[in-house]
């Protein structure tokens, strides 16, 4: 009798979603690790920027911004780019004008 044996074993489609399986659970870490250095480096970079512009601001008037808003309404800044960081900027010096984090 002649027989077909054109498909896959049990077996062997158990052995392939094994292996992706083992390869998903080593992956997925990794890309977690991932997505918060691209947000780390995101908020970095925010905090550059609006640094940069709080100097363009002294530039243009030759005194510092007196908060957040007054870089919003001269158009140095967009609204959206200050909730766009995963935690909130704040000044850290009264003096020259600084932003960080307010989690560093």
């Amino acid at each position: 009798m002649y027989k077909n044996e054109n498909g896959f074993t049990l077996i062997e489609m158990l052995i392939v979603m094994s292996i992706i399986a083992l390869l998903l659970i080593l992956i997925t870490p990794k890309l977690a690790d991932h997505q918060e250095n691209i947000t780390r480096r995101s908020d970095e970079a925010v905090v550059g920027f609006v640094n940069t512009q709080i100097q363009s601001y002294y530039l243009d008037h030759h005194y510092f911004p007196a908060d957040f808003d007054a870089l919003i309404s001269g158009q140095y800044i967009e609204e959206e780019l200050m909730s766009s960081t995963t935690t909130p900027l704040i000044f850290t010096d009264t003096t020259n004008k600084k932003v960080k984090l307010t989690s560093e």
